[in-house]
């Protein structure tokens, strides 16, 4: 049966075609060319190609039937030489539906009554020869027993039941049609008729099955050409579809409507299931899961998606081809895509199983996305993506619409993508300025000319960019960086020496009573960082300056944080007065679902003379003001001040610090008067870089994310008071004074020591060469002490701002 059934499929093909020729130029208008055909010859004409189409329909129906029944009984897997032949079978039973039921139906409709008169007049006739034998029977007086002059008094009135159906009405029912073949068949007895008279009776009631035929004409076609079996072999619409669009210019493109029209068939017999569940529009869910699994399985997948790849290739061969001035160049034209999309972007819409897919438009969303994406990814290539948008609409007419991404502003600075992806570099190459609230690199990189500032206008222009769903992804993102510093911070205060010095502080705390004027010392602060750099941790990389960086990096993450946070609600306050005031207006409309009955949206007021809008322009309008809430309340949450991150990160990890041991942290404040010295120091040190012609990472100007990173962790492990108990601030104020008044008194010392000038007389004769040399000792000592001096007061000025943007940043970690 294999073997036979490609030669039996393409025979039928052939006589399908040749049917499909011959009935269109049956029943095509023509202007008449001299030769005359009798009316009664075209009748019969016609009618015969109706039934010669159906009675192929059949066979082809049967035969797909039987070579997929027998496969799946058996087991015995479908070769995909078969493949094709099989998808044509499908294809001819639609097309011969399409050509009686669709191009032809006119004229179908106009000879139908015609032809079944004839058909009628045929089969009476048939019977004539019957009536006439009866009657001369009945005539001659023949001696004939009862039961013979009751079968002739049986024929007669069945011949005058067929004579009443056939001469009735030009119509023909199913019940008339029936009744007819019972009276016909009733009429043959071999005992009393003659073998011509039984010949033109059995061709009579052949000639009933056409008229049954040709009576329902539009059932006969749709039963014969039905593919519902298709819906039990599923497995095979993926690889119609896929075989149709890998065959190139070879294959028929405009078949996929057919295939999709026979997968459609099996609607009906799905829909026959009203005790299965439904969805929420009515749809049986099992029609509603064949549908996804046509429309995404096997049309998008297999057509739309290479389609799609396919256009994008073209475009960007087209595009780079012609920016990279290749001599020889490609003709778009002429590529394989241009071909294939000549017919899909032409087609009208897919209808299967009641949806309708768009080809042309499907292709247009996915440029229109890969445009957008891809601009955002990389703004450099956005001439590129305009240049394929343009040769889109002039080689293939697709209307790719402009994504209206801005191409950049001189405000725009480094990328918020950039940044999300390179979070632990950002933070360890850019300070952080609380009060002007901007980050500012280090050192520029190598080549460039300036350094690179991110502001919240910076961060604005990338929200408008990108949009503010970046927003939740960035947050997400310095959560788990800050996470990761958060727990390198927690292994460097369990080293032992560590521990060990902070209990020992803790112990001789405790022993003391600290006030404001019996503060921490400052002395023990020092000790123990002349200590730390003293001892060889340095191996184990466990610093001050290692803690101090971590800090650092801690309070970087949450300025940026508080950056982004900031950014959006500027870019949602822009966006703001183009919104109504009034909250939930369109929203409240819409859950009413009554038009004209509100005062804001669905009332609002129209011409009365203008015809009112159509359904589907109210749904367009509920659909636009749905979008425009959801903007609307995503703008509202942005704007308003509704979510502290600060505080949300704290109280995220003290839940996670609650579920295990960290008593490690509990005397964390004990060591931060060190950490203060410490950077207090790299403060000094880095603003006298920033004179230096070639300035490195140490070079800057400002440093607020180790204050951020200190009132962030003492927020964590509620230490802010224990802190305040040392009074450090006092301590470090009166460790300044006291040396700066120290140096100030040997300072004036100095000064008198030098108005005590020898006299010129002495001068003259030699005698004051000591003096000489011993003011310039005391000028260079002047020197060193005004220098000296200098360092405290800037010393004590960093220990004031330190302090002051430890207090000021408490209050981004309060909770509300």
């Amino acid at each position: 049966f294999d073997e036979s059934f490609v030669t039996q499929a393409l025979a039928l093909k052939l006589k399908t075609i040749s049917w499909i020729a011959r009935i269109d130029s049956v029943f095509a208008p023509s202007v008449q060319n001299g030769t005359r055909i009798h009316a009664a010859t075209a009748i019969a004409q016609k009618s015969s190609l109706l039934v010669k189409g159906i009675y192929l329909a059949h066979r082809i129906s049967y035969l797909a039937r039987t070579f997929l029944t027998l496969h799946k009984l058996l087991g015995i897997p479908m070769k995909f030489e078969h493949l094709r032949p099989l998808q044509s079978m499908c294809e001819l039973l639609k097309s011969i539906e399409q050509t009686m039921r669709v191009r032809r139906r006119g004229a179908v409709t106009a000879v139908q009554p015609a032809a079944l008169r004839m058909v009628a007049s045929t089969i009476f006739c048939s019977f004539e020869s019957l009536r006439i034998g009866i009657d001369e029977r009945k005539s001659m007086g023949t001696p004939s027993t009862p039961e013979i002059s009751q079968k002739l008094s049986q024929l007669g009135g069945c011949l005058s039941a067929l004579e009443f159906i056939l001469k009735g009405s030009s119509t023909f029912s199913s019940i008339r049609s029936f009744a007819a073949e019972i009276a016909a068949h009733m009429s043959l007895d071999t005992d009393l008729l003659s073998e011509t008279v039984i010949t033109d009776c059995q061709r009579a009631i052949r000639q009933l099955q056409r008229l049954r035929l040709l009576s329902e004409i539009d059932e006969s076609v749709r039963k014969a050409c039905d593919c519902s079996f298709l819906y039990f072999h599923k497995e095979l619409i993926p690889a119609f579809l896929a075989d149709t669009y890998q065959a190139g210019e070879k294959g028929n493109f405009c078949n996929i409507q057919l295939i999709m029209s026979a997968i459609s068939d099996a609607g009906p017999l799905l829909r026959c299931t009203p005790h299965l569940e439904t969805t929420t529009e009515g749809i049986p869910a099992h029609v509603q899961a064949f549908r996804l699994h046509v429309v995404n399985n096997a049309l998008r997948d297999k057509i739309i998606g290479p389609l799609c790849r396919d256009v994008e290739t073209a475009l960007r061969l087209a595009v780079h081809t012609r920016s990279a001035n290749i001599a020889a160049s490609i003709n778009p034209k002429m590529l394989r895509s241009k071909k294939l999309s000549s017919f899909f972007f032409e087609m009208e819409d897919i209808a299967v199983l009641g949806a309708t897919v768009n080809i042309k438009l499907a292709v247009e969303r996915y440029l229109e996305s890969i445009f957008y994406d891809l601009t955002t990814v990389s703004l450099n290539d956005s001439n590129t993506y305009t240049q394929m948008r343009l040769v889109a609409k002039e080689m293939l007419g697709l209307e790719v619409s402009n994504n209206h991404l801005p191409m950049g502003t001189i405000d725009q600075g480094v990328n918020v993508i950039e940044i999300m992806k390179n979070v632990d570099d950002f933070v360890a190459k850019f300070s952080y300025c609380i009060n002007q609230q901007f980050f500012i690199e280090k050192c520029a990189e190598r080549g460039a000319k300036y350094l690179r500032v991110v502001s919240v206008d910076n961060v604005a222009e990338s929200l408008k960019q990108h949009g503010l769903g970046i927003i939740k992804t960035t947050i997400n993102s310095a959560y788990q960086f800050l996470a990761k510093k958060f727990q390198c911070f927690s292994q460097f205060l369990q080293d032992d020496y560590i521990r060990s010095y902070l209990s020992r502080e803790v112990r001789w705390i405790q022993k003391q009573e600290l006030n404001v004027t019996n503060s921490y010392p400052c002395s023990r602060a020092t000790e123990f960082s002349s200590e730390m750099k003293r001892r060889s941790i340095a191996s184990t990389g466990k610093t001050l300056d290692v803690l101090q960086s971590i800090l650092t990096e801690i309070g970087n993450t949450l300025g940026f944080v508080r950056l982004l946070r900031s950014a959006g609600m500027q870019f949602s306050s822009k966006t703001a007065p183009f919104l109504n005031e009034t909250k939930n207006q369109f929203h409240n409309d819409i859950q009413h679902k009554s038009f004209g009955k509100s005062n804001s949206f669905h009332s609002c007021d129209r011409d009365k003379n203008k015809p009112a809008p159509t359904f589907n322009a109210w749904c367009e309008s509920e659909r636009g003001a749905k979008n425009l809430d959801e903007m609307k309340k995503i703008i509202d949450s942005n704007f308003t001040n509704q979510m502290n991150f600060c505080a949300f990160f704290v109280s995220i990890i003290q839940e996670v610090l609650s579920g295990s041991d960290h008593s490690h942290l509990n005397n964390f404040f004990v060591i931060v008067p060190s950490l203060s010295l410490c950077w207090v120091d790299s403060s000094l040190q880095a603003k006298d870089k920033m004179y230096n012609k070639n300035r490195s990472h140490d070079a800057y100007f400002t440093d607020d994310g180790f204050a951020m990173g200190i009132a962030f962790v003492f927020s964590i492990l509620n230490q802010t008071k224990d802190f305040n108990k040392l009074f450090w601030l006092n301590s470090a104020r009166q460790a300044t004074s006291l040396h700066e008044n120290s140096l100030v008194k040997k300072l004036n010392e100095a000064s008198l020591k030098t108005k005590s000038t020898p006299s010129t007389f002495m001068s003259l004769f030699g005698l004051g060469n000591n003096k000489e040399q011993d003011d310039d000792k005391n000028d260079n000592e002047i020197v060193l002490l005004n220098a000296s001096i200098k360092q405290y007061k800037d010393k004590r000025r960093e220990f004031e701002s330190l302090f002051l943007s430890i207090r000021s940043t408490w209050i981004f970690f309060k909770k509300d």
